[in-house]
């Protein structure tokens, strides 16, 4: 525009406070990213487009849902506790790209917590082709494995079919690797 030189835009929560959900997927990407209500009176929300998500605790079993998440044997990995989204909707007008987290589970693996997470592209959840993560990079060794920045430090991710099975957590990447081989995800859009 003519005679403007400078343009401010207000993103009223970019990073909102951290859950008090240890188990929530939070990634973001391309800053954006709204939060939910939180709480126990509410339903509990996913961040990345404020979906609603029914939580679940082991030894439940995870409610269904279009996405979800499991493990192959591997002693000592548990699920403790997790959300499912049940449904996903495209979200309009997102700048930048996005992502959805539309299953999240919080796995227990020799004294360290994971957090794997089914992620959708946002505005159209249902595509062929799973958007790019941003800033990703193949990790060697480890074919169709890319390692990216996230919301809680690198994420760990691979390709499953239009969507992304992906974890994050404070163990080593030896342990994040092993782990990340050993879940399988399910999409039913």
């Amino acid at each position: 525009m003519p005679g403007v030189s400078a343009a401010l835009v207000e993103i009223a929560a970019p990073f909102p406070a951290q859950s008090g959900w240890f188990d929530e997927f939070e990634p973001v990407f391309m800053g954006v990213r709204s939060s939910g209500s939180r709480g126990l009176s509410a339903p509990q929300q996913a961040y990345a487009a404020a979906l609603p998500a029914i939580p679940w605790t082991s030894p439940q079993t995870p409610p269904a849902g279009p996405c979800s998440i499991f493990a192959a044997r591997l002693r000592g990995l548990r699920a403790r506790s997790g959300h499912v989204t049940p449904s996903v909707t495209p979200t309009p007008n997102l700048a930048g790209g996005g992502f959805v987290s539309c299953a999240d589970t919080e796995y227990a693996f020799a004294h360290s917590l994971l957090d794997a997470g089914v992620l959708l592209d946002a505005a159209a959840p249902g595509s062929a082709a799973a958007v790019s993560l941003p800033g990703a990079v193949a990790v060697r060794h480890h074919a169709g494995v890319v390692s990216a920045p996230g919301w809680n430090g690198q994420i760990l991710a691979r390709r499953v079919g239009n969507a992304w099975l992906a974890g994050e957590g404070h163990a080593p990447l030896r342990q994040r690797l092993r782990v990340l081989s050993h879940l399988r995800a399910s999409v039913r859009l």
